[in-house]
């Protein structure tokens, strides 16, 4: 994906807006629809469709947020197939939502992100 490595050059990046680019490459490591995508950022498919070359801060930081969760699940999981099919599929240890569902605020994020600490460490809930 077209963001740094360095987190710094993250936050600058977020702050002037992601390139659109970065919607298409995070649907397809998803395997999301657009309408699924937008769903997840909490906007409408015609919003992402009027985005310009460089998209607005707030959507760049909520892209950014399922980037991450995409990142962590692929480093827990070993692979993007893997990791997609965990994302997708409710969890029980999350009242039944899928990671991805639950994933749309910042306390539902930390809430998967926890569900991954446990089930690093061979908490299985």
């Amino acid at each position: 994906m077209l963001l740094s490595q360095d987190p710094v050059a993250r936050a600058l990046a977020l702050e002037e807006g992601l390139p659109r680019q970065v919607l298409s490459e995070l649907q397809e490591s998803l395997g999301v629809t657009q309408g699924e995508l937008a769903r997840l950022l909490r906007t409408t498919p015609r919003t992402l469709q009027r985005q310009g070359e460089r998209l607005s801060p707030e959507l760049s930081d909520r892209l950014y947020r399922l980037y991450r969760l995409f990142e962590r699940a692929v480093l827990f999981h070993g692979d993007a197939s893997r990791a997609r099919r965990f994302l997708r599929t409710p969890n029980p240890a999350l009242g039944g939502k899928s990671p991805l569902e639950l994933s749309v605020n910042e306390a539902g994020l930390e809430a998967v992100f926890d569900l991954l600490d446990n089930l690093e460490e061979g908490v299985y809930l």
